[in-house]
């Protein structure tokens, strides 16, 4: 059994040796046998030229030959489009398997560059926090220690008004006591002279007697 579509194909001429309509139209012919009258009628005894008109048998074969070149021709070009098919299939496939793992990849990426995100921000708060609660604690242990540094110089001043107050009684103090030792020194002076005068008159007066 033939295929269906054979039916429909218009088969062409495969050389000089095929025969049909085509070969036909290029064969000469004679003015007696080619040229018909003025009725339309053939001359009587007229002959077709030997070698124009192939038999049915040739003209079957040469059919069947290029059938057959034909059908070759669609297995081939049928392979080549299953195969190409094939391949167009597994590309295709390939090309959604990509499209599946680049979504995926990329709503992973997503995922992750969005808690990145959400981690930089709240890290930056938390940092801006700490660096204001820095700040505010700076300043404050500025003034304090402006404070600290007014009253340091406050309390030094005073320390050293006192000290030199202080060296000021004991320098008054060391004259006191160094008059007051002048004067013991020469009440004993006066007081050994008159003692010594005393004892004097006396050892005389005893030695008058």
């Amino acid at each position: 059994l033939k295929p269906f579509w054979l039916k429909w194909l218009r088969p062409q001429p495969a050389g000089p040796q095929a025969g049909g309509a085509e070969h036909r139209a290029f064969c000469p012919r004679s003015k007696k046998s080619g040229i018909m009258g003025k009725k339309g009628k053939k001359k009587k005894g007229g002959k077709e030229p030997i070698g124009c008109r192939p038999s049915q048998q040739e003209e079957h074969m040469s059919l069947s030959l290029q059938v057959e070149t034909l059908e070759r021709e669609l297995q081939v070009k049928s392979a080549h489009a299953e195969t190409a098919l094939r391949e167009e299939i597994e590309l295709r496939s390939k090309v959604d398997q990509m499209e599946e793992d680049f979504k995926k990849e990329q709503s992973t990426t997503f995922a992750v560059t969005a808690d990145m995100a959400r981690q930089y921000k709240a890290l930056q708060e938390e940092l801006i926090f700490k660096i204001n609660s820095l700040e505010t604690q700076l300043t404050e242990q500025k003034e304090e220690c402006d404070i600290t540094e007014h009253e340091l110089r406050e309390l030094t001043s005073d320390k050293n008004e006192q000290i030199e107050h202080k060296d000021d009684q004991i320098r008054q103090l060391n004259e006191r006591m160094n008059e007051m030792s002048q004067e013991f020194e020469d009440m004993l002076s006066d007081t050994l002279k008159l003692m010594k005068s005393h004892i004097k008159d006396k050892l005389e007066a005893d030695g008058a007697e």
